[in-house]
């Protein structure tokens, strides 16, 4: 049974001590909601908050995350290494790793305080105001649809390396994947994705497998390639800063998953269940991330492209492992896909949201093509792997995975006057800090590479095949 309840009010339900998060009481009865309760909550307010039902389990989420995580970020990290040295590299990867658990754990004490929490923009809303919501849902959303462009030049890039034989023009290349792609794109809840899921991160572990195999099975011949390694960055002054920073955008790129982390809760038929699924998939994050990087990394050593696939030979099992990876970024395309279109579409049409017949369907149908159109458009305008990467990082993933999760809990704590111990405080500050530097040194950065690259490789739009793209 439906039940409208008042969207500007500010809810919140009881969080259990005993996961050592921070209480917020409610400020009256009527605002503290039993989760059979929130699960049926269905209205449409000016904020766009449009909650889904909640018929997902925490297995399931765990093939989401993962599938999203795990594949274009894995195959740039080795080439990471190369720019700013493996033992920097690897330091900052761990470290990554562990402040993405903490801040994926900092959402979820947050969406259990404020029942309103389904998106970024509508927490902000909660713990600052209108202009924090706004500015927020800006560069949230922006976040997925640069997810967008990036998945689609990944699936482009993973053709070009699967048909290796030829030589196909990277645009042609993304232009055959939106054939695949807009019908995938009218799938419409992230739960029935969960099961594409399942497949997307069988694909890319095949696609793992098949690079440490073909790493593990040449690795004698290291020295009759000359392979070379760096434990630290090997220019320096200026343009050592400069590569070396943006070797870090991507290692940061890896682990931008936090902008789905919200939706997804909504989604779970017991949101309480959501750190189990952290602990699993950013353990199996963590552990596959150091030990592929590092395995690819000393196979390949300063040889290895942007793109770690292009280094197998051209051979049967490059292709495979590109098949495999042009399946899974279609999941991964789609995720994001599914969560802009949604966003929109509340927005545009809310009376039709989850309705389930032609109109809702022609809705979607109109505005996924737009925006995978526009993603084609901007993966063609910044046609290189690692900038791509990059840029998404300084602008979207610094603030959505640690600047965004860490302001938000201080200022719901101050709100609801509870202390924060002064550690996490310091850590919090920390990721605050980290966020800043990524969106005003990083962006600036990755712009003058971006530059420097088109002068060196080619320019948007122009005829980009094989490795030269990575």
């Amino acid at each position: 049974m439906s039940k409208k309840r008042d969207s500007t009010a500010e809810e919140t339900i009881p969080v259990e001590s005993s996961l050592n998060a921070v209480q917020f009481q409610p400020k009256d009865d009527e605002s503290a909601v039993d989760l059979k309760t929130l699960s049926t909550v269905s209205y449409v307010s000016w904020r766009g908050f449009q909650p889904p039902s909640r018929i997902t389990g925490w297995v399931n989420v765990v093939f989401i995350i993962m599938a999203d995580l795990i594949g274009t970020g894995i195959v740039g990290l080795p080439e990471t290494f190369t720019r700013m040295g493996w033992a920097i590299g690897l330091l900052i990867l761990i470290s990554f790793g562990l402040l993405t658990a903490y801040s994926g754990l900092l959402l979820w004490r947050l969406h259990m305080t404020y029942d309103s929490g389904v998106t970024f923009g509508n927490l902000a809303h909660s713990v600052s105001g209108r202009v924090m919501m706004w500015v927020t849902w800006v560069i949230v959303y922006s976040h997925f649809f640069l997810k967008m462009a990036n998945y689609l030049l990944a699936a482009a890039k993973a053709i070009q390396s699967a048909l290796w034989m030829y030589k196909i023009c990277l645009y042609y290349a993304t232009v055959a994947s939106l054939a695949f792609l807009l019908p995938l794109c009218q799938i419409r809840t992230l739960h029935e994705i969960s099961y594409a899921g399942l497949f997307s991160v069988l694909m890319i572990s095949t696609t793992i497998m098949l690079l440490l195999i073909r790493a593990y099975s040449t690795w004698g011949d290291r020295e009759s390639e000359g392979v070379t390694y760096n434990a630290l960055p090997l220019e320096s002054g200026p343009r050592g800063f400069l590569s070396a920073f943006s070797a870090m955008g991507s290692l940061v790129f890896a682990y931008g998953g936090q902008g789905m982390y919200l939706e997804t809760m909504s989604e779970m038929k017991n949101p309480k269940d959501f750190p189990k699924a952290l602990s699993v998939f950013m353990t199996l994050i963590i552990l596959i991330y150091v030990w592929s990087s590092t395995s690819l990394y000393f196979r390949y050593g300063d040889t290895s492209y942007g793109y770690v696939i292009f280094n197998m030979g051209n051979n049967a099992m490059q292709t495979a492992a590109s098949t495999c990876m042009v399946l899974h970024v279609f999941v991964s395309f789609c995720l994001n896909s599914q969560l802009l279109t949604r966003a929109i579409q509340v927005r545009l049409f809310p009376s039709n949201v989850s309705a389930n017949n032609k109109k809702e369907a022609l809705q979607w149908l109109c505005i996924s093509t737009c925006t995978v159109l526009s993603s084609w458009l901007v993966s063609n305008a910044i046609p290189f792997f690692s900038d791509m990467e990059a840029i998404i990082s300084s602008l979207c993933v610094g603030p959505t995975t640690f600047g965004f999760p860490a302001l938000f809990y201080l200022l719901a704590c101050r709100r609801n006057g509870k202390v924060v111990p002064l550690w996490e405080r310091a850590l919090c500050y920390c990721m605050i800090l980290i966020a800043i530097f990524f969106v005003t040194v990083g962006t600036g950065v990755d712009i003058y590479t971006i530059i420097e690259n088109a002068g060196t490789y080619g320019r948007p739009f122009t005829c980009i095949v094989g490795s030269i793209s990575s």
